[in-house]
């Protein structure tokens, strides 16, 4: 499925994931994620209001409720290597006005460990994808020393 943007570009969304690992061909990884494919399904419901839709005042919603849910491989993290097995994710969410609004145990998190989440970014920000594999294989002497993920990260914009 294909999706395109009013400035022109096009972005690819996929329901169901299926793409190479970047972990398979490195032997130090295979006690992770040793299957060459990584394959998911992922299904999104966002809920607006519609006259917030059509009211072109507005630069945001005044109103959102979604849910994800997601089926798929083991996390590299996990350490789960060949293990027959599937995650299930279903998460549930609303729009909130500000990060006062979060509970306390994120607003922590974010103020003290990870400030580049206070605000969203205006546009969309160039740069490479990143997943939870290429996020491990990046980090993965941290993630041998056994720090906190995901790792303390300061405000870039």
């Amino acid at each position: 499925m294909k999706q395109e943007s009013h400035d022109s570009k096009s972005c690819e969304v996929q329901i169901f994931p299926y793409y190479p690992n970047p972990l398979a061909d490195d032997r130090k990884f295979a006690e992770y994620s040793p299957n060459p494919i990584y394959q998911a399904v992922e299904l999104f419901k966002l809920t607006v209001p519609t006259a917030d839709l059509f009211n072109t005042a507005l630069s945001s919603v005044s109103q959102l409720k979604l849910s994800w849910d997601r089926i798929g491989q083991w996390l590299p993290w996990m350490k789960m290597s060949d293990r027959p097995g599937q995650l299930i994710y279903s998460a549930v969410g609303s729009k909130v006005n500000g990060l006062t609004e979060l509970p306390p145990l994120l607003q922590d998190e974010i103020n003290n460990r990870i400030p580049l989440y206070k605000k969203a970014p205006k546009a969309l920000i160039d740069g490479e994808d990143m997943t939870s594999w290429l996020y491990f294989q990046k980090h993965f002497p941290a993630y041998l020393a056994g720090e906190i993920f995901p790792l303390p990260q300061a405000e870039e914009f």
